[in-house]
């Protein structure tokens, strides 16, 4: 007779593998027309022993027509999240902690040496870095800290293929699916050693392969770059002839580092996005990011981005409103902590702080994002001859030249420095 603990996480067990086979199934979505957009939260939450998994599924039109999957990480400390892959290449923002990660590059690890060489890179992802790394690659993690972690991860799978979690180790462990004998095979071992090898130790609705065993390394954790390999020894088919591809330095940047931004005024907020330039991921990823701090009342004048934009609110809240290309607003309220909200591509977007600090990133499907901004210094506006205004908006020449010069600013706003009309003028 199972017990009524056991039959809940049979319960969630069966609610998250029938949630892998829905995404799986190649439905027929409408891209071409989306009435209305909303800011949302999680669809699916799995609580473990180590803290807990939350999923935005790929049901809804919005996050289908992106092609992503989002997963937010909740760690508490002292636990290890032992190591996996996917299939899909990620970007991993730290909302908050830190956590000691392990990252094995096939093109850059090292031979073994006996026990001299133990782990390729290991270092400590902290909060507001981003983290990039491709499908196929392996991870580890763990939470040294006194503080929960909370990672949001954005994957872009290939095709229609749902997120594919493989994990060595735990209840999901990709050994335990190999015969005794090939495992012997593999490693030179004896069936004993192979049997504890293929075991899956831990409740299976825990999806994130973590354990709360503490883990003891040897050496401490390092953000030295990998030592350089002879060009014959590296493989595939990445741009990995410049030694930056090894170096851990190029994977991980502090995205929220004001000395970083696009666009930095002490007294309205900053902006920075890193692109694959930046990153050292494979163009073919098309994942970027941009970090965003607005302070209350101010204003990311209107723009539109060449992709889709995945907003995460970090802290605070804020009013968005979105434009469709049939002149519809399609999204007109606020977005908080916590929310996620999928922008399609070129929708015009506009962003206002409510509270005293509105801090979101933007996961991007383009790895060379282009933003456009619709008014302001820099802005398409400004840059149309005054005659085209005219005849566009049906204006005189007069009301044309306030649209132009209202805004001498660039990107950032207060949204009570309103231009009169004779400085405008003037």
């Amino acid at each position: 007779m199972m017990s009524s603990k056991t039959m809940a996480y049979a319960c969630v067990c069966c609610l998250f593998f029938l949630f892998l086979s829905f995404v799986a199934i190649s439905c027929e979505i409408n891209c071409q027309v989306i009435p209305h957009l909303f800011a949302r939260e999680p669809d699916i939450y799995i609580p473990t022993d180590a803290g807990s998994t939350e999923i935005w599924t790929s049901s809804s039109n919005e996050f289908q027509c992106a092609g992503v999957q989002v997963v937010r990480y909740t760690i508490k400390p002292n636990r290890h999240v032992l190591p996996l892959y996917v299939n899909a290449d990620e970007l991993c923002y730290t909302v908050q902690g830190k956590l000691m990660f392990g990252l094995i590059v096939p093109e850059c690890s090292q031979e073994l040496d006996g026990e001299k060489n133990e782990y390729d890179e290991i270092f400590h992802l902290e909060s507001g870095e981003v983290l990039a790394y491709r499908g196929g690659e392996t991870f580890w993690g763990y939470n040294d800290g006194n503080e929960t972690c909370v990672v949001i991860v954005i994957s872009r799978t290939p095709n229609t293929d749902p997120l594919r979690i493989f994990c060595l180790g735990g209840p999901q462990n990709i050994l335990g699916g190999l015969s005794l004998e090939f495992t012997t095979n593999a490693f030179n071992i004896n069936n004993e050693l192979a049997t504890k090898l293929q075991r899956k130790i831990g409740r299976k609705h825990n999806t994130i392969c973590v354990t709360e065993s503490e883990l003891h390394l040897s050496n401490s954790p390092t953000t030295q770059p990998y030592p350089k390999q002879d060009q014959r020894e590296r493989k595939g088919s990445y741009n990995i002839n410049d030694e930056s591809f090894c170096d851990i330095n190029t994977r991980m940047v502090k995205i929220s580092d004001p000395s970083r931004a696009d666009l930095f005024v002490p007294e309205l907020g900053h902006f920075t996005t890193i692109d694959v330039h930046q990153l050292s991921i494979h163009e073919s990823s098309q994942l970027s990011i941009s970090y965003n701090l607005l302070l209350k009342d101010v204003m990311r004048l209107p723009h539109w981005e060449k992709s889709y934009s995945i907003f995460y609110v970090v802290k605070g809240e804020g009013h968005i409103q979105i434009v469709s290309d049939s002149g519809k607003n399609v999204f007109d309220d606020i977005i908080k902590e916590g929310q996620l909200l999928s922008v399609p591509h070129s929708f015009l977007i506009a962003e206002q702080a409510k509270s005293d600090r509105f801090e979101y990133v933007t996961f991007k499907t383009n790895a060379n994002p282009i933003t456009s901004d619709l008014s302001g210094r820099n802005s398409v506006i400004n840059y149309l001859p005054l005659e085209v205004l005219e005849n566009a908006f049906n204006i005189n020449k007069e009301e044309a030249k306030m649209v132009k010069f209202g805004r001498k600013e660039t990107s950032l706003v207060k949204t009570y420095q309103n231009i009169s009309e004779e400085e405008i003028l003037n």
